[in-house]
C-alpha cells in the first residue's frame, strides 16, 4: 500500500509572487522509478523539489519531499495524478491533502 500526502500548506510572500510550501510523504514496497515518476508528475506541474529524504528499510520505502507550489496550481489535478499513480503502484492507496 502507497500513502501519499501533501501537508501542511504554508503560504509565503517573495518577490517572484506567491508560493506554498508542502511536505509530500510516500510510503510502500520498495520498487523501481519511485522517484522518478514522482519527479515527472512534479516537473510537469512545474512544482520545484526543494528536498528529498529517503530510506530503504527492508523492503520497505519512506520518503519524504519538500516542494515549492506557485499560486494558482490546481491542487484537485495534481492529488488526482498522484493519486493515479499510487493505483498503480499497488491497488490500495491514498493520498491525503491537508
Amino acid at each position: 500500500m502507497y500513502i501519499l500526502i501533501i501537508s501542511p500548506k504554508i503560504r509565503l510572500e517573495r518577490k517572484e509572487g506567491w508560493h506554498m510550501k508542502a511536505i509530500l510523504t510516500i510510503s510502500g514496497e520498495d520498487k523501481i522509478g519511485i522517484i522518478a515518476q514522482i519527479s515527472k508528475i512534479l516537473a510537469e506541474e512545474e512544482i520545484d523539489i526543494l528536498n528529498i529524504s529517503q530510506n530503504l528499510m527492508d523492503n520497505n520505502f519512506p520518503t519524504t519531499i519538500m516542494i515549492k507550489i506557485t499560486d494558482g496550481k490546481d491542487l484537485k489535478k495534481i492529488d488526482k495524478r498522484f493519486d493515479n499513480l499510487g493505483n498503480q503502484w499497488a491497488p490500495k492507496s491514498t493520498m491525503i491533502v491537508n
